[in-house]
Protein backbone atom coordinates (compact mmCIF):
# COMPACT_ATOMS: atom_id res chain seq x y z
CA UNK A 1 0.00 0.00 0.00
CA UNK A 2 1.31 3.43 -1.04
CA UNK A 3 0.67 5.71 1.88
CA UNK A 4 0.78 9.30 0.40
CA UNK A 5 -0.45 10.61 -2.13
CA UNK A 6 0.72 14.01 -4.64
CA UNK A 7 -2.31 15.95 -6.28
CA UNK A 8 -1.55 18.35 -8.99
CA UNK A 9 -4.65 20.73 -10.72
CA UNK A 10 -3.08 20.98 -14.38
CA UNK A 11 -5.05 22.16 -17.47
CA UNK A 12 -3.12 21.96 -20.80
CA UNK A 13 -0.84 24.75 -21.45
CA UNK A 14 -3.32 27.06 -23.50
CA UNK A 15 -3.56 30.95 -23.77
CA UNK A 16 -7.38 30.38 -22.96
CA UNK A 17 -6.38 28.29 -19.96
CA UNK A 18 -4.10 30.72 -18.03
CA UNK A 19 -4.58 33.38 -15.27
CA UNK A 20 -4.88 37.00 -17.06
CA UNK A 21 -2.81 38.44 -14.34
CA UNK A 22 0.15 35.85 -15.72
CA UNK A 23 -0.65 36.87 -19.51
CA UNK A 24 -0.76 40.92 -18.75
CA UNK A 25 2.75 40.89 -17.37
CA UNK A 26 3.75 38.30 -19.48
CA UNK A 27 1.96 38.18 -22.63
CA UNK A 28 0.45 35.49 -24.41
CA UNK A 29 3.55 33.45 -25.71
CA UNK A 30 6.13 33.94 -22.70
CA UNK A 31 3.24 33.10 -20.09
CA UNK A 32 2.74 29.91 -21.95
CA UNK A 33 6.40 28.89 -21.73
CA UNK A 34 6.41 29.97 -18.47
CA UNK A 35 3.85 28.07 -17.27
CA UNK A 36 4.76 24.97 -18.95
CA UNK A 37 8.11 25.46 -16.51
CA UNK A 38 6.70 26.18 -13.66
CA UNK A 39 4.29 22.89 -13.73
CA UNK A 40 7.42 20.56 -14.60
CA UNK A 41 9.17 21.70 -12.11
CA UNK A 42 6.49 21.29 -9.28
CA UNK A 43 5.80 17.68 -11.10
CA UNK A 44 9.33 16.88 -11.01
CA UNK A 45 9.34 16.99 -6.96
CA UNK A 46 6.82 14.03 -6.48
CA UNK A 47 9.70 12.26 -8.56
CA UNK A 48 11.52 12.09 -4.88
CA UNK A 49 8.94 10.13 -3.43
CA UNK A 50 8.72 6.77 -5.42
CA UNK A 51 7.00 4.97 -3.29
CA UNK A 52 3.58 7.62 -3.05
CA UNK A 53 0.86 8.03 -6.22
CA UNK A 54 0.49 11.21 -7.93
CA UNK A 55 -3.14 12.23 -9.09
CA UNK A 56 -3.17 14.81 -11.60
CA UNK A 57 -6.78 16.08 -12.79
CA UNK A 58 -6.09 17.31 -15.94
CA UNK A 59 -8.28 20.18 -18.47
CA UNK A 60 -6.92 18.80 -21.73
CA UNK A 61 -7.11 20.80 -25.13
CA UNK A 62 -7.27 19.54 -28.85
CA UNK A 63 -3.49 20.44 -28.83
CA UNK A 64 -2.29 18.38 -26.00
CA UNK A 65 -5.07 15.75 -25.32
CA UNK A 66 -2.53 13.79 -22.64
CA UNK A 67 -0.03 14.81 -20.55
CA UNK A 68 3.24 13.76 -23.13
CA UNK A 69 4.47 17.20 -22.93
CA UNK A 70 5.08 17.19 -19.10
CA UNK A 71 6.04 13.35 -18.90
CA UNK A 72 7.06 11.82 -21.82
CA UNK A 73 5.57 8.30 -20.27
CA UNK A 74 2.36 9.74 -20.40
CA UNK A 75 1.10 9.54 -16.54
CA UNK A 76 -2.37 9.08 -16.67
CA UNK A 77 -5.00 11.78 -15.35
CA UNK A 78 -8.13 12.53 -14.27
CA UNK A 79 -10.63 14.24 -16.63
CA UNK A 80 -12.81 17.26 -14.60
CA UNK A 81 -16.32 16.56 -14.82
CA UNK A 82 -16.35 20.02 -13.70
CA UNK A 83 -15.15 23.51 -14.08
CA UNK A 84 -15.61 24.32 -10.45
CA UNK A 85 -11.92 24.61 -9.12
CA UNK A 86 -13.09 23.97 -5.22
CA UNK A 87 -15.14 20.56 -6.96
CA UNK A 88 -11.99 19.00 -8.68
CA UNK A 89 -9.90 19.59 -6.13
CA UNK A 90 -12.34 17.58 -3.72
CA UNK A 91 -12.15 15.08 -6.69
CA UNK A 92 -8.68 14.87 -7.07
CA UNK A 93 -8.37 14.08 -3.00
CA UNK A 94 -11.43 11.74 -2.84
CA UNK A 95 -9.46 10.12 -5.31
CA UNK A 96 -6.63 9.30 -3.75
CA UNK A 97 -7.74 8.39 -0.67
CA UNK A 98 -9.91 5.93 -2.60
CA UNK A 99 -6.73 4.54 -3.98
CA UNK A 100 -5.61 3.49 -0.38
CA UNK A 101 -3.66 6.45 0.25
CA UNK A 102 -3.74 7.91 3.57
CA UNK A 103 -2.19 11.16 3.43
CA UNK A 104 -2.49 13.76 0.30
CA UNK A 105 -0.55 16.66 -0.46
CA UNK A 106 -1.64 19.44 -3.03
CA UNK A 107 1.17 21.35 -4.43
CA UNK A 108 0.38 24.41 -6.35
CA UNK A 109 1.97 24.48 -10.02
CA UNK A 110 2.62 28.50 -9.48
CA UNK A 111 5.27 28.03 -6.49
CA UNK A 112 8.54 26.44 -8.23
CA UNK A 113 10.65 26.95 -4.64
CA UNK A 114 9.58 24.07 -2.67
CA UNK A 115 12.04 22.30 -0.62
CA UNK A 116 11.96 18.50 -0.47
CA UNK A 117 12.37 18.94 3.33
CA UNK A 118 9.35 20.93 3.44
CA UNK A 119 7.57 18.05 1.93
CA UNK A 120 8.69 16.07 4.12
CA UNK A 121 7.81 17.16 7.08
CA UNK A 122 4.18 17.59 5.87
CA UNK A 123 4.21 14.03 5.18
CA UNK A 124 5.03 13.98 9.40
CA UNK A 125 2.62 16.33 10.79
CA UNK A 126 -0.87 15.39 8.87
CA UNK A 127 -2.95 13.96 11.09
CA UNK A 128 -6.39 13.75 11.94
CA UNK A 129 -6.21 16.65 13.76
CA UNK A 130 -4.14 18.46 11.74
CA UNK A 131 -3.65 20.08 8.23
CA UNK A 132 -0.32 21.27 7.00
CA UNK A 133 -0.21 24.58 4.85
CA UNK A 134 2.90 25.86 3.16
CA UNK A 135 2.15 29.95 2.15
CA UNK A 136 3.50 31.63 -0.55
CA UNK A 137 2.24 35.09 0.05
CA UNK A 138 -1.40 35.07 -0.01
CA UNK A 139 -1.71 31.86 -1.84
CA UNK A 140 0.00 29.04 -0.43
CA UNK A 141 2.02 26.13 -1.81
CA UNK A 142 0.93 22.94 -0.58
CA UNK A 143 -1.42 21.97 1.36
CA UNK A 144 -1.86 18.35 2.94
CA UNK A 145 -4.63 16.66 4.82
CA UNK A 146 -5.85 13.15 5.59
CA UNK A 147 -9.20 11.48 4.93
CA UNK A 148 -10.65 12.63 8.28
CA UNK A 149 -10.12 16.10 7.00
CA UNK A 150 -11.52 15.90 3.54
CA UNK A 151 -14.63 17.88 4.35
CA UNK A 152 -12.55 20.94 5.05
CA UNK A 153 -12.15 21.34 1.22
CA UNK A 154 -16.17 21.90 0.90
CA UNK A 155 -15.84 25.01 2.95
CA UNK A 156 -12.76 26.21 1.42
CA UNK A 157 -12.83 29.19 -1.16
CA UNK A 158 -10.23 28.14 -3.89
CA UNK A 159 -10.65 31.36 -5.65
CA UNK A 160 -10.51 33.60 -2.76
CA UNK A 161 -7.74 36.22 -3.25
CA UNK A 162 -5.90 35.33 0.22
CA UNK A 163 -6.82 32.11 -0.14
CA UNK A 164 -4.32 30.94 2.98
CA UNK A 165 -5.95 33.21 4.80
CA UNK A 166 -9.91 31.79 3.61
CA UNK A 167 -7.86 27.88 4.60
CA UNK A 168 -6.82 29.37 8.28
CA UNK A 169 -10.17 30.57 8.87
CA UNK A 170 -11.75 27.68 7.62
CA UNK A 171 -9.69 25.01 9.88
CA UNK A 172 -9.88 27.43 12.70
CA UNK A 173 -13.89 27.19 12.66
CA UNK A 174 -13.45 23.25 12.33
CA UNK A 175 -10.96 23.23 15.64
CA UNK A 176 -8.13 21.80 12.41
CA UNK A 177 -4.86 22.63 13.56
CA UNK A 178 -2.67 24.25 10.79
CA UNK A 179 1.28 23.63 10.50
CA UNK A 180 2.63 26.03 8.56
CA UNK A 181 5.42 25.52 6.53
CA UNK A 182 8.54 28.31 5.54
CA UNK A 183 7.70 30.81 3.47
CA UNK A 184 8.11 30.22 -0.48
CA UNK A 185 7.00 33.02 -3.11
CA UNK A 186 4.65 32.96 -6.56
CA UNK A 187 6.14 33.79 -10.23
CA UNK A 188 3.75 36.19 -10.72
CA UNK A 189 5.67 39.19 -12.30
CA UNK A 190 9.81 40.00 -13.27
CA UNK A 191 10.94 40.50 -10.18
CA UNK A 192 9.50 36.99 -8.58
CA UNK A 193 10.75 35.55 -12.04
CA UNK A 194 14.25 36.69 -11.81
CA UNK A 195 14.30 35.46 -7.73
CA UNK A 196 13.31 31.90 -9.40
CA UNK A 197 15.71 31.77 -12.60
CA UNK A 198 18.91 32.97 -10.64
CA UNK A 199 18.08 30.26 -8.01
CA UNK A 200 17.72 27.77 -10.14
CA UNK A 201 20.10 28.93 -13.41
CA UNK A 202 22.11 25.58 -13.33
CA UNK A 203 19.24 23.43 -13.52
CA UNK A 204 16.46 25.35 -15.65
CA UNK A 205 14.84 24.62 -18.72
CA UNK A 206 16.58 26.15 -22.12
CA UNK A 207 13.47 28.80 -22.12
CA UNK A 208 14.15 29.40 -18.86
CA UNK A 209 18.00 29.86 -19.88
CA UNK A 210 17.37 32.28 -22.27
CA UNK A 211 14.99 34.62 -19.75
CA UNK A 212 18.34 34.53 -17.28
CA UNK A 213 20.26 35.54 -20.35
CA UNK A 214 17.50 38.47 -21.08
CA UNK A 215 17.20 39.74 -17.45
CA UNK A 216 21.02 40.03 -16.95
CA UNK A 217 21.10 41.83 -20.04
CA UNK A 218 17.88 44.47 -18.77
CA UNK A 219 20.15 44.36 -15.72
CA UNK A 220 23.42 45.80 -16.93
CA UNK A 221 21.04 47.88 -19.83
CA UNK A 222 20.21 49.63 -16.49
CA UNK A 223 23.43 50.37 -14.68
CA UNK A 224 24.52 51.94 -18.31
CA UNK A 225 21.51 53.84 -17.84
CA UNK A 226 22.06 54.96 -14.39
CA UNK A 227 25.84 55.40 -14.69
CA UNK A 228 24.73 57.76 -18.07
CA UNK A 229 22.96 60.01 -15.76
CA UNK A 230 25.45 60.16 -12.81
Amino acid sequence: MRNNCFIYIVDAPVSENLDEELKKTFGDERAVHLYRDLVGTSYKLAANFKDDTVVISYKRAPKYPDLTWLDDNDPGFLEPKTQNLGERIYHAFRWGFNDGAQKALMLFTNVPRIETEWIKRAINYISPGRIVLGPAGEKPYLLGLCLENIAVLKEINFNAVDLVDNILERARRNRIEVDLLPESFAVKDEESLRKWLESKEDNISLFAREEVKEHKKKGKRQSHREEFHR
